[in-house]
């Protein structure tokens, strides 16, 4: 049996564990949410329908509102059966989904558009300390670039790759517990490395930093 047909196969909430997989396994989390998306598709489809006509708005509209519904599972992934009143987890998941589809009908009713995960879609590397300033409009620049000019000494003695994967990593995990996939196979990609790799490279310049600023107290 292959991964496709194991997913296929695969219980709702497994999908979910599945989908989870973004950072170690982004082919395999992209498969388990295109299951995902077929298998409620339809309920969903005929939600989005339903406010559609209800709201006064064109059937064309239920596609665009699917589709946001099904982006913010994608990015939150936040259903939990122990919270649902439903004896199934497939019936949680459709009164969830009902749920998600309706607050997406009323963003679309008030903004004419709804959820699209703008924040991952046009995602950069950062390949100099003036990179990740520029990222980090919210602080002072001058303290920002005094702290990372001290990160740039320390990463001095690691290849430009380290830097890279260091740099664009404080930069997106600001406020994340991961970094987002979309940045991890950017990283796979423009620098020519293996996800094994890309930790590997992460975790020796985190480690240098540290080393370098228990010294850098030292003196």
């Amino acid at each position: 049996m292959d991964t496709r047909e194991e997913l296929r196969a695969s219980s709702t909430l497994d999908l979910f564990d599945y989908i989870k997989w973004k950072d170690e396994d982004p082919e395999v989390a992209k498969m388990a949410f295109e299951e995902f998306c077929m298998k409620f598709h339809e309920v969903a489809y005929k939600k989005a329908l339903y406010y559609c006509f209800k709201y006064k708005m064109p059937d064309t509209a239920a596609d665009l509102i699917v589709q946001c519904a099904f982006n913010k599972v994608w990015s939150c992934n936040s259903y939990e059966h122990s919270k649902s009143k439903a004896k199934s987890v497939d019936s949680g998941v459709k009164i969830w989904l009902g749920s998600i589809i309706y607050s997406q009908t009323m963003e679309y009713v008030g903004k004419d558009i709804c959820y699209q995960p703008d924040e991952e879609s046009d995602l950069s590397l950062m390949y100099s300390i003036e990179d990740v300033v520029s990222h980090r409009e919210e602080y002072s620049k001058q303290n920002l670039l005094d702290g990372l000019l001290i990160v740039d000494k320390a990463l001095s003695s690691l290849s430009e790759k380290h830097k890279v994967i260091y740099l664009t990593t404080i930069v997106y995990r600001v406020n994340r517990k991961n970094v987002p996939s979309t940045i991890n196979q950017r990283l796979q990609s423009e620098l020519n490395l293996s996800e094994g790799s890309i930790r590997k490279y992460r975790k020796d310049a985190t480690d240098t930093i540290k080393a370098y600023l228990e010294d850098y107290g030292k003196n």
